[in-house]
């Protein structure tokens, strides 16, 4: 998300994919090829364990509804559409990749929060099958 200057959460300038302030994450949908898989990151709140997965995006849906609201004044019915409520959904699947220290393939590599930094993460990352 290169065109963002500042955080729209906070307002702060942006330096990466992230608001060094808020830490609000920009994720870049167009990264997402439905034809090819991608790393992601993920973060586990519960154990605050990072995986480093290998994911396709499968299928993405946006929903949108609109619920009227009925106001009555003066025996006189008013009809108002607040504004609409959107869901989008995307669903993902794990794509098993090969890396250099296992024989097998695995789904997912885990790292502790603190060795997440985009450096770390490039480094573990190096020598994967793509």
């Amino acid at each position: 998300m290169r065109e963002l200057l500042n955080c729209p959460n906070c307002g702060a300038p942006i330096e990466k994919d992230y608001c060094p302030y808020c830490g609000s994450v920009f994720l870049d949908w167009a990264c997402f090829d439905t034809y090819k898989p991608t790393f992601v990151k993920v973060r586990d709140r519960m154990t605050g364990r990072i995986k480093l997965m290998k994911l396709s995006l499968y299928s993405v849906s946006e929903r949108i509804e609109m619920e009227p609201t009925t106001l009555w004044c003066d025996d006189q019915k008013y009809v108002n559409i607040g504004p609409p409520d959107v869901t989008i959904e995307a669903e993902f699947k794990p794509v098993p990749f090969k890396h250099p220290l296992s024989e097998k393939k695995v789904l997912a590599i885990e790292i502790d929060e603190e060795k997440a930094l985009p450096e770390i993460v490039r480094d573990a990352l190096r020598g994967l099958e793509r």
